[in-house]
C-alpha cells in the first residue's frame, strides 16, 4: 500500500523556520571555558619566563576586562621591568592564549553545552563577545557547540568596553537584528554587567573566582553557576513575547 504524501510545506526546516527574535547573550570564553583562569596561567608563564611575578592580587587589580595591551604595561612596571619588550612580550602572549583556547583539550563547561541545546530546542538564538581576533573567535565558537557564523560574534570585544568606543553588547543585538529588549546577557563581571545594563537588556551575572567579590548591581540575578536552577532562571527571564 502507497504511502500517503504529506502536503508540501508541512514540515518545517532550518530553511524555512523563522528566525528566532529572542537571543541570549554572553562571553564566550568567560562563560563556556573559564577564560580568566586559563588567561592567568598563560600570563603567569609567560611572564614569569621573564622574571616577573605575577600573583593572584596583582592579576587582579591589572587584567580583569582590559585589554592585554593595556594591562600589560602597568604590570611591568609594578616589577620594575620596563625595558623588557612590551611588543614582543605581547604577541607572545597574544598567541599563547589564541592556542590555550582553541585547543580541542579544552573542556567547555556542561552547564553551556545545556545552555546551548536549550536555547536551540526553544528557538532562541545564543550570540557572544570575545576577547579573542575575529578568526580565533569562530573558532571557538564553533568549538564550545555553537554554529560558525559571523553574525552572532563580536571579536576583541574587550577594547570597545574599556575605551568606551562603543557598548560590545548593543553591537551585537545590532548585527543580529534584535532588539535589546529581546536579548539576555549572561555577564561574568561588573564591568560587563554595567555595560549590558547600559544597554536596556535584562542581566543575569554569574561570576567567576576573579570576579565573585565584584558589584553586580543592577542585574536582575547574581548565581553561583550555570547548573540546572540556573538554566530555568535564564529561560524564565527571557521574553517570550512583546
Amino acid at each position: 500500500m502507497a504511502k500517503s504524501k504529506k502536503p508540501a510545506g508541512s514540515e518545517k526546516t532550518k530553511e524555512n523556520a523563522p528566525r528566532s527574535r529572542y537571543a541570549i547573550l554572553l562571553e564566550i570564553e568567560n562563560t563556556a571555558l573559564k577564560g580568566r583562569q586559563l588567561f592567568q596561567g598563560v600570563l603567569k608563564k609567560t611572564l614569569g619566563e621573564k622574571g616577573v611575578e605575577l600573583d593572584l592580587s596583582t592579576f587582579s587589580r591589572y587584567c580583569l576586562d582590559v585589554p592585554t595591551g593595556d594591562s600589560l604595561p602597568r604590570i611591568l612596571k609594578a616589577a620594575s621591568k620596563t625595558r623588557l619588550s612590551e611588543e614582543k612580550l605581547l604577541a607572545e602572549i597574544t598567541e599563547s592564549l589564541k592556542t590555550a583556547l582553541c585547543s580541542n583539550n579544552v573542556k567547555v563547561e556542561p552547564g553551556f553545552k545545556e545552555l546551548v541545546k536549550a536555547a536551540g530546542e526553544r528557538n532562541v538564538l545564543v550570540g557572544g563577545l570575545s576577547t579573542l581576533d575575529q578568526e580565533a573567535t569562530l573558532k571557538v565558537f564553533k568549538s564550545v557547540g555553537l554554529s560558525e557564523t559571523t553574525s552572532n560574534v563580536i571579536p576583541n570585544y574587550q577594547a570597545d568596553m574599556t575605551c568606551q568606543r562603543g557598548n560590545p553588547w548593543l553591537k551585537l543585538a545590532k548585527k543580529m537584528s534584535l532588539s535589546t529588549s529581546h536579548c539576555l546577557a549572561i555577564t561574568t563581571s561588573s564591568t560587563s554587567t554595567k555595560a549590558a545594563i547600559s544597554a536596556r537588556m535584562r542581566c543575569i551575572a554569574i561570576p567567576d573566582k576573579f570576579t565573585v567579590f565584584q558589584d553586580f548591581g543592577g542585574a536582575d540575578l547574581v548565581l553561583n553557576a550555570l547548573d540546572g536552577a540556573a538554566l530555568k532562571a535564564i529561560f524564565d527571564l527571557l521574553p517570550t513575547s512583546d
